[in-house]
């Protein structure tokens, strides 16, 4: 048995470390619910200086074994005839060992601080790249790979009908008494109520019906304790009418129409917004006649006659690129995509706060938040509500407002906004999920379509639109960089 052999033990122990897993583990450290975080960078940069450094060590051990071995021999003035063996332990002296292994330690040392030297420089030119410049924002590829398990089933192509911010939606809410002992009709339960509506008013204007929070026909069987809401709409107009109202045309041709929309625009005609919308400016901008409005029949219809040539829309206080068709094929067309989620959408928001990572993937449910029957709100490990998947990435932050650019999965109503609040950084200006700002009194919903890519009809390649940054983005970002410094408390 050699009598040296601390030099294998050692060699063994660190060859061996050099090919453990970290200990740091992207799962242990990802908060739920956002999947696919980036979890913090130190642990990152740990992580990799680790592996370099322990995982170079043997093969530098060798190399400086075989120098040493060298270095003896040639020093000796080659007067002997033997080349010791460089892997012989015995061959050195417990010193020399300890040298050797020490002087490649310090090898590998330099090896991992040099590549994270690089790896810094290298983040740091990314991060400086991915900024504002020129008032315009630079779009990266935000898409992340996605966290293991089934996705949901795909949504439908024109998702959450009817939006309640564009208009002043009438609502009915009664609870059924404890001592109610008979089971009946919704619709006769509600006209026996003294401020109830008669049957036909509800066959002809009810949007929704919701009891328990759950949608239910007019026909629903009621008991005592349950909580009925009501939705309706009145005073619905013969037709929609085109009117001569500006708009911002980005691009046209004889299928589709993409617009920048204004803020405060509605997309199209609903309850307590009929005219300046979307819509009527349209009809103006394509020389079409008046569409006349049918007041009974199925929703598909009722709603076809109220929003041509629309097949996605933006709420009323968020600007930006919206794409619409001039015929039905046109229409086909674009709406298949938008059902099979083949194109992409992407904002730019500033919110109040910072998010908890600098980019994230949130999949949740959205329900309608059961205090307020205007909001939504976020919710997990339920099946109630819809389905909602937002991608988002932090580009800068200033103190404590964040700029961040999303693209949405899905199209939930008030979705940006309400995964946004979920984060625990509403955007600024949203007077529906946030509050007013100290900073900004005056701010309006800070949330614009910048990016749009889409195949057109006929086309086999997609077609990237842009909208440029809005006015009240760039004040409120010079203000913002006039007190804070970028990326900076």
């Amino acid at each position: 048995m050699k009598k040296h052999n601390l030099f294998y033990k050692i060699a063994a122990l660190l060859l061996c470390f050099s090919f453990c897993p970290s200990s740091f583990s992207e799962e242990s450290t990802t908060p739920a619910p956002y999947r696919d975080n980036e979890f913090p960078q130190f642990l990152k940069d740990a992580r990799r200086f680790e592996i370099i450094t322990l995982g170079a060590l043997p093969f530098v051990s060798i190399q400086t074994t075989l120098g040493y071995s060298t270095y003896q021999y040639f020093n000796h003035n080659c007067e002997s005839a033997y080349f010791p063996n460089p892997f012989a332990a015995a061959s050195y002296s417990q010193d020399e060992q300890i040298g050797i292994l020490l002087t490649s330690l310090g090898i590998c040392v330099g090896i991992g601080l040099t590549d994270l030297i690089i790896q810094i420089v290298k983040r740091n030119n990314a991060k400086k790249r991915s900024l504002i410049q020129d008032s315009d924002l630079r779009i990266n590829k935000v898409d992340q790979k996605p966290p293991k398990g089934p996705l949901p089933p795909p949504d439908g192509f024109f998702p959450d009908e009817i939006p309640d911010e564009d208009g002043v939606v009438p609502f009915f809410s009664s609870k059924v008494p404890a001592d109610f002992s008979d089971s009946q009709r919704l619709d006769k339960y509600i006209a026996s109520l003294p401020n109830g509506m008669n049957r036909s008013k509800l066959k002809s204007g009810v949007t929704e019906i919701l009891v328990n929070g759950k949608k239910v026909k007019i026909s629903q069987k009621v008991k005592a304790g349950d909580q009925i809401d009501i939705q309706w709409e009145d005073n619905i107009p013969d037709n929609i009418d085109p009117e001569n109202i500006p708009l911002d045309i980005v691009y046209e041709d004889q299928n589709v129409t993409v617009v920048n929309k204004a803020q405060g625009m509605v997309t199209h005609p609903a309850c307590g917004n009929w005219n300046g919308t979307l819509v009527n400016a349209l009809l103006y901008h394509w020389g079409r006649e008046s569409i006349e409005q049918l007041k009974e029949g199925s929703d598909a219809e009722i709603l076809e006659r109220r929003r041509p040539g629309i097949v996605h829309r933006l709420d009323k206080e968020t600007s930006g690129l919206i794409i619409t068709a001039k015929n039905r094929d046109s229409e086909e067309w674009l709406q298949k995509q938008f059902k099979d989620k083949t194109l992409q959408k992407e904002y730019i928001c500033i919110c109040s706060g910072r998010p908890p990572a600098l980019k994230g993937d949130i999949r949740t449910q959205i329900i309608r938040d059961p205090k307020n029957r205007h909001r939504f709100k976020a919710v997990e490990n339920t099946d109630e509500g819809k389905f909602a998947r937002t991608l988002y990435h932090v580009v800068a932050t200033y103190g404590n407002f964040s700029l961040i650019r999303v693209r949405i999965k899905t199209g939930r109503t008030h979705q940006i906004r309400v995964h946004m609040k979920y984060l625990n950084c509403p955007i600024l200006g949203d007077a529906t999920y946030n509050k007013p700002n100290s900073e900004f009194p005056d701010a309006t919903l800070m949330l614009h379509s910048c990016r749009l890519k889409i195949r057109l009809p006929g086309q086999q390649n997609l077609t990237t639109f842009k909208a440029k940054t809005p006015a009240r983005f760039l004040e409120v970002e010079k203000k913002l960089k006039k007190k804070y410094p970028k990326n900076g408390k």
